[in-house]
């Protein structure tokens, strides 16, 4: 997946998410990282079979997986206020 690609879903939010969770089953994601999300996308993104990591820190996308990776990721609270 292009860095593009990840940039147009990173602000996703309504009726986006629905779309957003079905895409990135298509695409074979198991796994999502994100600073903040409403417990309805989270739920539409586990039925999916997707594990959720909320609080992720702001930073680059590569960044992000290069410490999921190695378990080295260190995610916060969910800060999610919408």
């Amino acid at each position: 997946m292009s860095g593009g690609e990840l940039s147009g879903l990173a602000d996703a939010k309504g009726e986006n998410v629905s779309f957003c969770s079905q895409w990135l089953y298509e695409q074979g994601a198991d796994v999502a990282i994100v600073g903040r999300m409403r417990e309805s996308a989270q739920q539409l993104l586990r039925e999916k079979g997707i594990e959720v990591i909320i609080g992720a820190p702001m930073d680059f996308h590569e960044s992000l997986a290069n410490q999921y990776l190695p378990n080295t990721l260190i995610a916060g609270d969910n800060i999610c206020d919408y």
